[in-house]
């Protein structure tokens, strides 16, 4: 690769105890573009060990050209990737479309039909002891192809992932997923293969911690197969064996037909299917 960083921003710092982490940094107001590898993972801000109680407020995340890989990867908006981080707060961030504006689309292609490109939006594996927040985002203007098979955890396209840990999410301003319309998130299974089955997820939780998920917004999501793909649409997707609450989220449109949209068939071994929740947790409340 060429011309572009692994990732943006990458924090690591010292893990002896949590008092000489790295904490109270603030990173907002920012337009942070075009990280790329197409053969390995990136991450526009990603938060490794020795970090906790991070603000992340009010950033452009976006890609300002077409983004083709030629090796298998996962592509991530931000991550934090530390177990024994607590109390990060996600507020605000536009992650998608191709300008600081929020205009244009995010657009990402593979050199193979058959080549597993997936992208997270946010990916968050943190601590329990305090719970991390993630409010009022959103995640829209994508135009993504894929021939990832992915069937659980986050799918070929996933916008909030908990992988790990505490977190609220939604739960005092809403996370917006798309937009009101159809096909602000487009998604395209290039993948030939006769049985080839594929997921796109708007919030995944696979945490043994309590997670909180409430009054967030999907819609406007379009996951076709091209040709033969069979594709799978999980708005709320919980796995995980920790106390998880899930209430007051709007997942499609009263107003707008086809706000979640699977329009091709698939093939004969899998069809499709649509889930606006799906909950095979071990605990719940």
């Amino acid at each position: 690769w060429t011309g572009f960083p692994l990732n943006l921003l990458y924090a690591s710092g010292t893990i002896t105890t949590t008092a000489t982490n790295n904490s109270g940094n603030t990173i907002s107001n920012s337009s942070v573009l075009n990280w790329f590898n197409a053969t390995t993972a990136s991450s526009a801000l990603l938060l490794a060990g020795g970090n906790t109680a991070w603000t992340i407020s009010d950033n452009k995340l976006f890609q300002d050209a077409l983004r083709t890989y030629t090796g298998a990867a996962t592509h991530y908006g931000l991550q934090i990737s530390n177990t024994t981080g607590n109390a990060f707060v996600i507020t605000g961030n536009t992650i998608g479309h191709n300008s600081s504006a929020g205009t244009g689309l995010y657009t990402t292609a593979v050199s193979s039909t058959t080549l597993a490109v997936n992208f997270v939006g946010i990916a968050l594996s943190v601590g329990s002891s305090a719970a991390t927040s993630v409010q009022n985002n959103t995640i829209a203007g994508f135009s993504m192809t894929t021939g990832a098979t992915s069937t659980t955890g986050t799918g070929a396209w996933c916008g909030i992932s908990v992988t790990a840990g505490a977190a609220n999410i939604g739960t005092s301003a809403a996370n917006v997923l798309g937009d009101n319309g159809t096909g602000s998130i487009s998604v395209t299974n290039s993948n030939t293969a006769s049985t080839a089955v594929s997921l796109v997820v708007g919030i995944n939780n696979s945490s043994t911690a309590p997670v909180t998920i409430s009054n967030n917004v999907i819609g406007s999501i379009t996951y076709a197969g091209s040709p033969t793909p069979s594709v799978g649409f999980r708005g709320i997707q919980c796995t995980g064996s920790g106390t998880v609450v899930v209430s007051g989220n709007t997942i499609g449109n009263t107003s707008t037909s086809a706000s979640i949209s699977l329009p091709t068939a698939g093939n004969t071994t899998y069809g499709q299917s649509l889930w606006g929740i799906y909950n095979a947790s071990s605990s719940t409340a």
